[in-house]
């Protein structure tokens, strides 16, 4: 079987979905200027406990910190929540 009549056809432009060449194989790719389209434009809006602002401050002020640390300079204990909430948004980071 000869493929390569059905893969020219698939290769002309002015689709939504175009047949691209990527290594030694095929692939189905969203034509370029149909992009727009398949992107996700929703952020996402969380607002932060009072409890996270705290440990949120800490850590700008105090850096590197460790939990111990924050817990000694707010006085009670940090939730593993908090600081997990604080980690998905990319706010803090662990280290070591």
């Amino acid at each position: 079987i000869d493929a390569a009549p059905g893969i020219d056809l698939l290769q002309v432009g002015h689709r939504g979905v175009n047949l691209v060449r990527v290594g030694d194989a095929w692939a189905f790719r969203t034509a370029g200027d149909l992009a727009f389209l398949m992107s996700r434009d929703t952020v996402q809006q969380r607002k932060l406990s009072r409890a996270a602002l705290d440990v949120l401050a800490i850590i700008a002020y105090h850096q590197p910190v460790t939990r111990a640390e924050i817990e000694d300079i707010r006085g009670v204990e940090t939730s593993k929540g908090t600081l997990d909430t604080l980690m998905e948004t990319e706010w803090i980071r662990m280290r070591g």
